[in-house]
């Protein structure tokens, strides 16, 4: 008969493709479940790692018994619109800093003094600091962040130059 399908003959040529389907389903959905869980565990089991890693970076303990840290000063320059021979145009500056560990998430924010001095104590590792602008809307002053590693014992001395954008 023309047109006729033997049941048979649909059943055996679709159960291959149905099973390979299934099978790569099968596949699709562990490898799904497999990396939701390394998400998961990257974006919300920080906690959890730091039992087998040691403390995250913000939960360190940041106290005046810390013997270890970074202290540096701040100068802002040239202040002079044509420096001559003998002047300095540089001068202590009063700024914010951010302190960054290393992977970049907020400590604490510290400022410099009048003197452009600055002091903060932490553990050792390796941190960042972003010189802060004192307003947004203007591309000066500026300064550069810096990267410090705090040794085991003492502190690490920085220094941080503001750029007045005067020539």
């Amino acid at each position: 008969m023309i047109g006729h399908s033997d049941h048979r003959t649909l059943r055996s040529k679709r159960a291959p493709r149905i099973g390979w389907l299934a099978r790569d389903v099968t596949i699709a959905n562990r490898v799904s479940k497999v990396l939701s869980g390394a998400v998961l565990l990257l974006c919300c089991g920080c906690s959890l790692l730091d039992t087998f890693l040691g403390h995250a970076c913000v939960d360190l303990p940041l106290d005046d018994t810390l013997q270890t840290g970074i202290r540096g000063t701040v100068t802002i320059g040239p202040t002079c619109p044509v420096e001559q021979p003998g002047e300095v145009c540089v001068e202590p500056y009063e700024a914010d800093l951010r302190i960054e560990c290393a992977d970049g998430s907020d400590i604490l924010t510290v400022r410099s003094d009048a003197d452009g001095e600055f002091e903060v104590r932490l553990p050792p590792g390796e941190y960042h600091i972003v010189p802060l602008q004192p307003d947004p809307a203007s591309p000066f002053p500026v300064a550069s962040p810096v990267d410090v590693v705090v040794p085991a014992e003492g502190s690490t001395e920085v220094h941080i130059d503001y750029d007045t954008g005067i020539r």
